[in-house]
Parts: C-alpha cells; structure tokens; sequence
C-alpha cells in the first residue's frame, strides 16, 4: 500500500510539473507573440484564424475580437484569393504546397481596404491529428521604396528625370526582342539640343541645365507613354517609337517637335531660344540590324541634318530627296555683300532657292524678319524677306593666331513671287 501510495504521490509530481512546464511555454509563447514587431497569425484546417498577436493588430488594423473566428482571405487581394483555395485545399489533402517552409513576397489587403507589401513565410504543424498553419508577416513597405529609389535612381536621369543611358537600353532592348518574334517595325529619334555650349558659355550652367529640363518637357508632351524617351547624354537624347512607324513619321514628328520647341521659344523669357537637330533610322523585322547600329544611324541622321543647318539648309529632317536636292547651296563667290534694313557690313555664305546663310557683325535672333538686298547685275536690287531659323556662333582665328567671333545665321524666304524666284534662279546661276 504504501509503496502504491508513493507512486501515486510520484505522478501527481510529474503531472504538477509537466502542467507547470506546459503553463511556463504557453506563457513564453504569450510572451512572444505578444512582444513580437512581426504579425503572427494562426489558421486551422478551415481557414479560421484563431491567433492574432497585437503586431497583427498594427498592420491590418484589425482589433483580435474582430478578427479572431473570420476566413483568412478577408487579408487577401481578390486576385489572391482563387489561388489560395486551391493551394489550400491541395496542402490539407496531400501535404504539398509551394507556400509552406518559404518565405514570400505577397500584398495584404488592410481593414481600409489598402495594399501593403509584406514578407510572408508560413510554417505548418499537427494536433490531434489534425493541420494549422502559422504565419510570420513583415511589413516591408520601406525596403520596397528603398528598392524602387534605387532602381529608378539606376536607370533615371537626375536633372531631367527621363530614363538615363542604362534605363534606355533596359527597356529598348526588351521592345527590340519583341519587334523581333512578332515582326513590328519601330522607329529611333535621336535629338541634338543646338548650341549647348553656348548656352552654358554665355548664361552659365544653371540656364543651361534648365534648357535641358524644358527640352525634356517638350518630349514628354510629344510623345505618348508607351514611347520610350531618354536623356542618354550631355545634351543628347533619343526616343523609341514603339507603334508600327508611317511613310511619315519622319515629317510628322519633326514637325509636332519643332512646333512645340517654337511655342517655348515664344512664350519663354529666356535670352536664349532653343532649337534642336533631329535624325531617324527605322527598324525592319525582316532585315533585322541590331540596336546599337539603329542609334548609331539615328546619331549620323541627327549630325546631317545639324551640318545642314548650320551650312544655312532650312528644309528639316525627314525631308524627301527631292526637298534636299532643291535646297543644295551654291558657295557665294568674291564675298557678294547683302545689307539688311537694321545693319550693315552682312556677307552671304551661300544661298539657295529656299534661303541662305549670313556672315554678321551681332547674333541675330530666331524667328525675326529681315528684309534682304541683294544686287543683281541685269535687274537692279532684289529685296527678299527672310526669317531667322537659325543662329551660331563660329570660333575662328586670325593669322596672327588671335581668337575672333564670328556670327552666322540661316534665313528662309518668306513669300518669294514668280518675278523674284527668276531673279534669284538668275543671280544663282551667275555665282
């Protein structure tokens, strides 16, 4: 009997301290939960959840007496949730799942109704034969924003905020590969900002990096979103047109742009106006080059046209053949002088059907009419009107070596009538 007694005496012992010791874990696993800055949440084999520590509370705002009892896809996106029924359902009936024992990057829908990024990693255990499912849950909202600072600050230009260099080629070559399976043309702009250096040489570099930012305006309000437009550099930049390019693309663009860099000139206070140089190269599925060498095409276009423009050829990039033919420049001979009504000493450079171009004493300004004189030697002074379409400034140097300045400028004719277009076509011909 006694020895009886002192076995009974012995499992009331053991039966204290296993409940002590079940008492003292479910206290540390209060303890944890409670003190936890991750979201705990349990759920039992019909998606009921039945724990929810109070860091669950903070990021879903849901208090436990609300929460505790209800579907866990009440936490859930809608897009989430056909996916997690069969996933679910799956895991109870054959143990496998692609969730449990992994960590996750998922949304969770809060109480308001909000998004938030979160971490998700799952653990799965049995009790009385039966599944529950355990989740940690870490907000990761600023590592998130870190992430995307960090990716756009990659591929993004700070002072203009178009894509960069890298973010340009990230995303053209990917529209590249595209074009490629699915035969679609694109088309490549590549833009020049005329006379940068100037900018920055005469106003400073604060206006010329605010020439920059308006020119990236000017782009972004040309082109639609699905265009992908960059600064890659300087004052380079280059847009891919991602629809299926017209016979003229060329034109049409090279007009919306000009007429918006016109419209900014006008209304912007600036002593500087902005004029821009633009080529193209088009891109055949069926003749594939690679991007490297459509850029490249683009550049050499852009730096054409610029050389004409500067050489006083007013017709603009992606003029047909025909145009440039008829405003090929003939060089003016003997320094022929031509006077404008607002100053003297002016030298043509060369002159065409169309315009010519200027040797003067002072800049002349874009966009402002002059009117012309120009000695004939059979009918007496033609008086043409021209306007300004382009301006420069040319660094030469004398034979004693001293540096000069020199200013040049593009005029085209405005409104020539049959009798002065003969007289012009005459005075051509005798240079």
């Amino acid at each position: 009997m006694k020895e009886d007694n002192n076995i009974t005496s012995s499992l009331t012992l053991e039966a204290k301290r296993l409940k002590k010791e079940l008492s003292d874990r479910d206290e540390i696993c209060r303890f944890i939960t409670g003190s936890a800055v991750d979201a705990i949440i349990s759920i039992d084999e019909k998606e009921k959840i039945f724990l929810w520590n109070p860091a669950a509370e903070k990021l879903f705002g849901y208090a436990a007496s609300e929460i505790i009892g209800k579907p866990l896809t009440l936490l859930m996106p809608d897009r989430y949730k056909k996916g997690h029924k069969k996933g679910f359902s799956k895991y109870i009936d054959t143990g496998k799942s692609n969730i449990v024992g992994k960590n996750h990057e998922v949304c969770a829908l809060r109480k308001d109704g909000s998004e938030v990024p979160v971490e998700l990693s799952v653990g799965s255990w049995k009790k009385d034969g039966k599944i529950y499912l355990t989740g940690i849950v870490r907000d990761i909202t600023l590592r998130k924003k870190i992430e995307q600072d960090l990716r756009e600050t990659s591929i993004t230009d700070e002072l203009t905020g178009l894509l960069n260099r890298r973010g340009f080629f990230t995303l053209a070559e990917k529209q590249y590969e595209v074009a490629k399976r699915s035969k679609r043309n694109f088309s490549i702009m590549f833009l020049d900002l005329d006379e940068m250096k100037e900018i920055n040489d005469r106003f400073g570099h604060t206006e010329g990096d605010q020439a920059l930012k308006d020119l990236a305006h000017i782009l972004r309000n040309t082109f639609r979103a699905s265009d992908i437009v960059a600064r890659i550099g300087g004052d380079e930049f280059t847009v891919l047109m991602t629809e299926p390019r017209s016979s003229a693309i060329e034109k049409t663009v090279s007009r919306n742009i000009q007429e918006q860099v016109i419209r900014y000139n006008k209304s912007s206070d600036s002593d500087f106006m902005l004029s821009v140089s633009l080529g193209f190269a088009h891109f055949d599925p069926f003749n594939p080059g690679t991007l490297d060498e459509l850029l490249s095409a683009a550049d050499s276009a852009m730096y054409e046209h610029k050389q004409q423009k500067q050489s006083g050829d007013t017709i603009p990039a992606g003029a047909s053949k025909k145009e440039r033919r008829k405003a090929k420049r003939t060089p003016a001979a003997n320094k022929v002088p031509v006077e404008l009504v607002l100053s003297d000493n002016i030298q043509l450079k060369d002159i065409s059907k169309t315009g010519l171009c200027l040797a003067t004493p002072a800049p002349l300004h874009r966009n402002d009419l002059y009117q012309l004189k120009i000695p004939l030697k059979s009918r007496g002074t033609l008086t043409p009107a021209g306007v300004v379409v382009w301006s420069a400034t040319v660094h030469t140097s004398t034979k004693q070596g001293e540096r000069m300045t020199v200013y040049e400028a593009g005029l085209k004719f405005v409104d020539l009538d049959k009798g002065q277009q003969a007289s012009l076509k005459e005075f051509i011909a005798a240079l």
